[in-house]
């Protein structure tokens, strides 16, 4: 199968697609590969020291939904060590934060169909757990309170924020919608 195009599409340059597998229905597993042999030491910086210690299980990460299935990626998990700094690290990448189990890409969006909606609603849309909806939206709302500008004070968003919280947390039987202005 052609992986020209599907690299394209995902737009993550620092992978190169290996291998697609369908799983069931409606869920798709990308594996991929590096396309950079070696990453700079977080201390020193230096790329001239570093060598490879191994591997461990490949991560698997929750990505974009592309023709109505979700997508994994399986990217490798890559130990290394700095000769220089005797660091040892594993391979980071830019799409993805560190022991993360969720793009960046699919978190934004997680956290965008949240506003003006439940949690529960919003995970039952991407199909994930409601607290993992509820704890992306949770670190999103001091980002998003300070991107807003600041009409009412600083006392305005503690009151915005314990309001959304207040509704959102119990996740009982009927949980109101909060409009995504309070926010």
């Amino acid at each position: 199968m052609q992986t020209q195009y599907i690299n394209e599409m995902l737009n993550i340059p620092e992978l190169q697609i290996h291998q697609i597998l369908p799983v069931g229905a409606d869920e798709i597993h990308i594996e991929a590969t590096l396309v950079a042999k070696k990453q700079c030491c977080p201390i020193c910086l230096s790329d001239e020291y570093v060598i490879l210690k191994g591997s461990n299980d490949p991560r698997k990460v929750h990505h974009l939904a592309a023709f109505e299935k979700r997508v994994y990626l399986k990217i490798p998990s890559i130990r290394m060590l700095c000769t220089n700094c005797e660091a040892s690290f594993v391979w980071s990448y830019g799409f993805v934060g560190p022991k993360k189990r969720y793009s960046h890409l699919i978190q934004e969006k997680i956290v965008e169909q949240a506003y003006g909606s439940t949690a529960e609603h919003s995970a039952r849309i991407q199909q994930t757990p409601a607290s993992t909806v509820q704890r992306m939206h949770n670190e999103a709302i001091p980002i998003e309170s300070e991107r807003l500008p600041n009409k009412h004070g600083n006392k305005q968003k503690k009151v915005a924020v314990w309001y959304w919280v207040s509704m959102i947390l119990p996740l009982r039987k009927a949980i109101p919608t909060i409009p995504a202005s309070t926010i």
